[in-house]
């Protein structure tokens, strides 16, 4: 009779310990939820001159929750950039896909002078993915990135021309050695064709600038 009633306590224990271990998995299966995002965009140079190219950088103030290196996972998509020219016309840039910092860019070529208004806009996203973890497999994530709209960058662009603020050094006049580094663009005249050893990836040169 004892040995039955330790035999029914144990089986009890192992029922309430698989429950609880199926609540625990489940958990790390699924998260539901929505989620507020903050987005912005910048111009530079600014202020700029007629015919000159300026770089436009929409961003999220977070990665994409499933985001992974090398590009894989689920990135920001559909985000667009409404630029209001001086006369009142509208023109969109993109729609454009995020990497895994929550950043994307682009280049803009005004063609005459005022005052140009950059607003990036963000339209909402549906995910069904998972999330890596460093202490156990990874978490399956349900999710929806509620829409947002960046504050608006007004860009001044005049007659004259602005100089770059970042030239690069001038080319040798006397011996030289590798490495040439990256901010020496216009050194790829004596450098030739060269670009690396690897292929480039995330947050990687592809050993660029590695001899």
């Amino acid at each position: 009779m004892r040995t039955n009633k330790i035999a029914a306590a144990i089986a009890v224990v192992l029922l309430v310990a698989a429950a609880s271990s199926a609540v625990l998995v489940s958990k790390a299966q699924l998260q539901l939820g929505e989620v507020p995002t903050f987005l912005y965009v910048s111009v530079a140079p600014n202020p700029v001159g007629v015919g000159q190219t300026v770089y436009v950088n929409a961003f999220f103030s977070k990665p994409p929750l499933t985001a992974g290196l090398a590009g894989t996972g689920d990135m920001y998509t559909g985000v667009t950039v409404e630029v209001t020219k001086p006369d009142g016309s509208k023109e969109t840039l993109g729609p454009y896909k995020s990497d895994p910092t929550g950043g994307m860019w682009d280049t803009f070529v005004p063609s005459t002078t005022g005052q140009y208004k950059f607003k990036a806009i963000y339209p909402g996203q549906y995910v069904n993915g998972s999330m890596s973890s460093l202490f156990g497999p990874p978490t399956r994530v349900e999710l929806t990135y509620l829409p947002s709209t960046s504050p608006e960058v007004t860009l001044t662009v005049q007659s004259d021309p602005v100089g770059m603020n970042y030239k690069t050094p001038p080319l040798p006049t006397e011996y030289w050695s590798r490495p040439i580094y990256a901010t020496n663009w216009d050194w790829a005249q004596l450098g030739g064709s060269w670009y690396g050893l690897r292929a480039a990836s995330f947050a990687t040169t592809g050993m660029y600038d590695a001899m």
